[in-house]
């Protein structure tokens, strides 16, 4: 069990115990709580039944729609209702259409039917999600082949019902590269929970983003080298077939893919382990305790910035706990007066009125820039500094790596807040309206160069005051008109959330100046309240650090 979900297990066991300390928002949207499903076998079972003789078209129609639903997932009766050149050209992985409701209607004496449903949100071929509304009409042709009326075009990709998708569909993080293949990034994708989600996830990987979409992710997974079938799952352990044969990368590019297999797959409840195996045997078994991990964790992000800080007393203090300790590096004797500062493991970035500083953590290397109104700097998991500043009157973003890079904030404004996700492929934006946007990071060889669309979170009401991250798909927020309650969204937009703020949304009863959470495998999650004291979330509950007139938490 990773200690990510170990502290969802505590916070919610801490929802029980003291359930009665605690009151219930009432305000805000339905959200579909995740649950922990994941790729163990659910009790639920859905078998449809194929076309029968002599059915009409209409019943073929909407017998393809049932049949669509079957659980666990199986496309065998749903092809049964379409031409055999059909069933050829028919890829229900390629998209998801999720509907609360449909009608099927004709024209007297005709062989083209059409299925409207109401739409409510789209998945594209890698399960990513997008909301839709409003209506759609699907045209289906009908052909009769042997007294049998059977359907010649079906729609690329499934029809789900909107109460199939909340029972049986739950979001996951698929493990990427970034575009220099050196580090792993996570993407938020969608899929149907049970025995075949391992096999769901693997295509997933396989079919992986397209450069030209998606130029800060890539995968190392090919269609090539994955062997078609179902990855079995004995005893919790996941089994996967691969062809390095057929192959056409390099050893290195097949131990990255391999790298990809087991990120992914362990993150998914009841997975355990995962065995990798090709024509010659095993390659990879994370069960062995003689096998080392390095080959799957040296790609991980790890706990480069795996603290909070603060200053006090003009010095810099690392927080984990209730007891902070001096942090390392050349400011942590002296801060010499800097407002704020964000540290990794190698690097500082630290903000004073008129001036940024980043530096290698012993102090070489250091590069300044001028500005003013300088917010908490961010250091990411590429060790790049990223500044942003007001320069009359608008917002000014500089990202510190070899060089300075000013990138361009279209449509934002004024930025009040702003984070880094832990891969460092995202960041988030909270602006002076209290809007909150999402950008992915496009990178070359390791180098900031551009942002890539900026999107307001739509799932994210209210006038927010702060958004840190929690996972890379989930940020935790506060709103102004709630100002102690922690709220959580997740970046794509659904209202699937964890259990995480099932307790710790309600936090002490002080006005917080600022959110601070490490982007790390463990987080840990700080504020830092009207009267200089720092609290930190801890064996479930809010606990005061040790620290007396703390400014500059990040």
């Amino acid at each position: 069990m990773s200690s990510r979900t170990a502290l969802i297990g505590a916070v919610v066991s801490s929802l029980f115990a003291l359930g009665a300390c605690v009151s219930i928002p009432v305000d805000g949207p339905v959200t579909k709580a995740r649950s922990d499903v994941g790729a163990r076998q659910s009790a639920t079972r859905f078998v449809p039944a194929g076309p029968v003789a002599g059915a009409t078209k209409v019943d073929v129609v909407r017998g393809y729609m049932e049949a669509m639903l079957a659980y666990p997932v199986a496309w065998t009766t749903a092809q049964e209702f379409l031409t055999p050149s059909a069933q050829q050209r028919w890829d229900p992985d390629a998209a998801t259409l999720v509907y609360s409701g449909f009608t099927v209607e004709s024209e007297p004496a005709s062989n083209t039917y059409w299925v409207r449903v109401d739409r409510v949100s789209r998945l594209d071929s890698l399960g990513r999600f997008a909301a839709v509304s409003g209506s759609e009409r699907i045209e289906l042709s009908l052909v009769n082949i042997d007294g049998e009326w059977r359907i010649d075009s079906p729609p690329q990709g499934a029809l789900l019902s909107q109460d199939f998708y909340l029972s049986h569909v739950q979001p996951f993080e698929v493990t990427f590269f970034n575009e220099a293949g050196t580090r792993f990034v996570a993407e938020p994708v969608h899929a149907v929970t049970g025995e075949k989600l391992a096999t769901s996830l693997i295509k997933i990987l396989a079919r992986g983003p397209r450069p030209q979409d998606d130029p800060w992710q890539r995968t190392f997974l090919t269609s090539s080298l994955t062997r078609a079938g179902v990855v079995p799952l004995v005893g919790g352990v996941a089994h996967v077939t691969v062809d390095s044969r057929a192959g056409s990368g390099s050893q290195e590019d097949q131990d990255k893919a391999s790298a990809q297999i087991i990120s992914t797959l362990l993150r998914v409840p009841g997975i355990t382990g995962v065995v990798i195996s090709d024509a010659d045997g095993v390659k990879v078994d994370t069960t062995d305790p003689n096998q080392s991990p390095e080959l799957w964790e040296k790609f991980e992000v790890g706990n480069n910035r795996s603290w909070t800080h603060a200053i006090a007393g003009d010095r810099i203090w690392r927080i984990d706990s209730t007891a902070p300790r001096p942090a390392p590096g050349y400011l942590s004797k002296s801060a010499g007066g800097a407002t704020n500062v964000s540290l990794s493991r190698n690097v500082s970035a630290a903000t004073w009125k008129s001036r940024g500083v980043k530096a290698d953590i012993n102090g070489d290397n250091a590069v300044s820039i001028q500005g003013q109104r300088f917010l908490p700097p961010v250091v990411d998991a590429a060790d790049a500094a990223w500044f942003i500043d007001r320069l009359n009157g608008d917002s000014r973003l500089r990202v510190v790596d070899a060089r300075v890079t000013t990138i361009e904030l279209e449509g934002i404004d004024r930025v009040r807040a702003f984070d880094l996700s832990a891969d460092g492929s995202r960041v988030v934006f909270v602006d002076q309206s209290g809007r909150v946007f999402i950008a992915q990071v496009i990178r070359e060889a390791e180098r900031v160069v551009r942002l890539g669309k900026i999107t307001r979170l739509g799932n994210v009401d209210g006038k927010v005051s702060h958004a840190q991250w929690l996972t890379n798909s989930t940020i935790l927020y506060i709103r102004g008109d709630t100002p102690r309650q922690l709220r959580e969204a997740r970046i794509d937009g659904s209202s699937s959330v964890s259990s995480w703020s099932a307790l710790g949304r309600w936090m002490p009863d002080v006005k917080v100046k600022r959110l601070a959470i490490s982007p790390s495998s463990d987080p840990v999650v700080t504020i830092l309240d009207s009267q200089q004291r720092v609290w930190v979330w801890e064996s479930g509950t809010w606990l005061l650090v040790s620290i007396n007139k703390a400014h500059g938490l990040s």
